[in-house]
């Protein structure tokens, strides 16, 4: 017999042996038919079918701290409410000490424009004109040499891969020396043209919409030559992952912030020991149970 004709079957055998009962405020969720739903109670006390009790459990997301924050301050209980952080937003899961209304809200982490674009980069080979177009459009994104403020290294790299525009239909010499450093020559009938692209140079981004702090990341050169015209770039950035990680650390200083009275931890939501309020079968009266419940 297979798993679902085995659940068949004792759905069959509950929708025609439970008998009714009195659940004043247990889990729900719905019945395979969607016309009916389970009354999901600990051990000791019925699984009943209860008609026209199916329910949605709310869901929502948000994209920014403040929106976030706001929602959990209007609908949430800081004693009922459990905030937790991950690598791309945070959960938090809020039932004001009723399963049957138990509640999520999502806050999604968006890369920032500088982000989203320099992840791009650093996925795929890049072409000179792409890396080139970059140091154009972007220079706000670019450190400043360590020797002259005054020169960003989008300066450096423009210059450099610049001077492949007049030699892109020829083939081109390359060579990388003990430091790195990728010396490059080329010349037609009417130029000639040489010059050095550095080994690494760094940038300066936000990683995540709504936080204003900037993360200075080195990224590496790695030069692959074409037969002909200029090369493929490769860019490697090792402490991309670790400076995301950092981010997430300064987005969670900002939600505590705004959620002082709220615990705002790191971790996933799942199941949770909480206390059920529920009807013994045959009775009235409501029972206190404060045992774990697993939904």
């Amino acid at each position: 017999m297979s798993l679902l004709e085995k659940f068949n079957e004792v759905w069959s055998y509950l929708k025609r042996e439970a008998s009714p009962a009195v659940l004043d405020a247990a889990s729900f969720v719905p019945s395979p038919d969607g016309a009916n739903a389970v009354a999901l109670v600990r051990d000791g006390y019925r699984l009943e079918v209860r008609p026209g009790r199916p329910y949605t459990v709310p869901s929502n997301t948000m994209h920014d701290v403040p929106s976030f924050a706001e929602y959990l301050r209007r609908f949430a209980s800081p004693s009922t409410c459990v905030v937790l952080l991950h690598e791309r937003g945070a959960n938090a899961v809020f039932n004001e000490g009723r399963l049957d209304l138990s509640a999520r809200a999502s806050l999604v982490f968006r890369p920032s424009p500088e982000a989203d674009h320099w992840g791009q980069l650093l996925s795929n080979p890049t072409s000179q004109k792409q890396l080139l177009t970059t140091c154009r459009q972007r220079p706000e994104d670019f450190c400043a040499l360590p020797s002259d403020a005054n020169l960003r290294w989008s300066d450096v790299l423009a210059m450099q891969l610049a001077k492949f525009e007049a030699i892109k239909t020829e083939a081109t010499s390359i060579e990388v020396n003990e430091l790195g450093i990728v010396t490059f020559a080329g010349r037609t009938e009417k130029v000639q043209v040489s010059g050095s692209i550095p080994a690494c140079f760094e940038i300066e981004i936000p990683m995540f919409d709504g936080l204003p702090t900037r993360f200075r990341i080195k990224v590496f050169i790695e030069v692959r030559p074409a037969e002909k015209g200029p090369p493929t770039f490769m860019l490697k950035a090792p402490r991309w992952e670790q400076t995301q990680a950092l981010a997430v650390e300064a987005m969670g200083v900002q939600l505590r912030g705004q959620l002082d009275e709220f615990y705002v931890g790191t971790g996933t939501a799942g199941h949770a020991t909480t206390s059920v309020s529920v009807a013994r079968p045959g009775s009235h009266e409501t029972g206190h149970d404060t045992r774990p419940y697993e939904a």
